[in-house]
């Protein structure tokens, strides 16, 4: 089914081509002395469709010798059909239901109203029952190109959204909405389909939406932070979800920091917390938020050490080198810790010693991450 809308002129009864049956959307017009009856071949989908004839008759539409739904005089109405017969979907709050296979196809962009003549209605979409323990589920695709030769989704390319509007006294204001926002963040191969969501809202006193929160590539990240450089320097980067109506839900919480750019040279000490400080700790620490086992320390470093050189990174608390630590050596760009814990208090202060060897490269940045397993 093409994304395009047939006109045609008619004076009676009309049997439609298989060219002409293959469209989304058709406006019918010309002189009726008496009813017509559109005929077509086959068809599955949805349809768009305009009486817009003169002598104020409807038309009957069909497919083959099916049953018709009938168009009258000035109306457009939405068609569908699961390959034998249409079925009428204008009047969505009749309780219309529609049976069959394949999606509904809307040819144009429609407008599915419910509220605007009673506020107070709630637009219910129900699953009715299910034996899966599965509910509704709702399935937005995109993709480059046209139906007919479609085109890989590309780095960038939003695959949907959801979004909401209000009214702000003169109109309904469509420039700053609250959204949910679905986008690739790499060209897409049947190996690769990287996405990310990001939650999009206007803040008080404004009228400009932002970006609030962005998930994806294992990362959590808030305000205009993309995806790979999570939150600010040395920020937490992720509670959401700790708590719900005062309650706890997570037992393990994830925190992730970036060092952002450093140039910590051979032979030295740095730490990381609120940024990179080459001459103690104290500058840099952050505050754990709960009690809780310290653990799962991985982190990633801009560059290798170089052959028989490292980076160790060891975790301090309260001041004290705990025995979470990670080293990275030679051309390794990285280094973990998922054995060993450390308890700490709420409110203890924490940064991350990162030890470059005598001869190692000069480190230009590093991210981090750990968790806190709450009691």
């Amino acid at each position: 089914m093409a994304d395009t809308t047939l006109v045609l002129t008619i004076s009676g009864n009309t049997t439609l081509t298989s060219a002409q049956a293959a469209n989304g959307g058709y406006e019918f017009s010309g002189t009726l002395s008496a009813a017509a009856t559109i005929t077509w071949p086959s068809y599955a989908g949805m349809a768009s469709v305009q009486n817009k004839t003169a002598g104020g008759f409807p038309i009957n539409c069909r497919i083959s010798s099916g049953a018709s739904v009938t168009v009258l005089n000035g109306e457009t109405v939405a068609l569908w059909s699961d390959g034998t017969t249409f079925a009428r979907l204008s009047q969505f709050g009749g309780g219309t239901s529609v049976s069959g296979s394949g999606p509904v196809v809307l040819a144009t962009a429609p407008t599915l109203v419910n509220g605007t003549y009673n506020p107070n209605n709630t637009l219910s979409i129900s699953s009715g029952t299910s034996t899966n323990h599965a509910g509704i589920s709702m399935t937005m695709v995109f993709e480059e190109g046209t139906a007919s030769s479609p085109i890989a989704t590309k780095n960038g390319n939003e695959l949907g959204f959801i979004q909401c509007y209000g009214f702000d006294g003169t109109t309904i204001n469509q420039a700053s909405p609250n959204a949910w926002v679905f986008v690739a963040t790499e060209d897409w191969t049947p190996t690769k389909r990287g996405c990310v969501t990001k939650f999009q809202a206007t803040p008080n006193g404004s009228i400009v939406g932002q970006q609030e929160l962005c998930i994806g590539n294992g990362v959590i990240a808030t305000l205009t932070d993309g995806p790979a450089q999570g939150l600010g320097r040395g920020t937490i980067n992720a509670l959401a979800g700790l708590f719900d109506n005062g309650n706890r839900v997570l037992t393990t919480i994830p925190l992730m920091f970036s060092g952002g750019s450093a140039s910590q040279g051979p032979g030295q000490s740095g730490y990381y917390g609120s940024g990179l400080f080459t001459g103690g700790g104290a500058g840099s620490s952050i505050t754990i938020p709960i009690a809780g086992k310290l653990g799962n320390l991985y982190v990633n470093f801009s560059n290798a050490p170089g052959a028989s050189q490292s980076y160790t990174a060891t975790m301090v608390v309260g001041g004290v080198a705990t025995s979470v630590q990670g080293i990275a050596t030679g051309s390794g760009m990285s280094c973990s810790d998922i054995t060993h814990t450390y308890s700490a208090g709420a409110g203890q202060a924490m940064f991350l010693k990162v030890d470059t060897s005598a001869g190692a490269a000069t480190l230009g940045g590093l991210s981090w991450g750990f968790t806190i397993a709450a009691p």
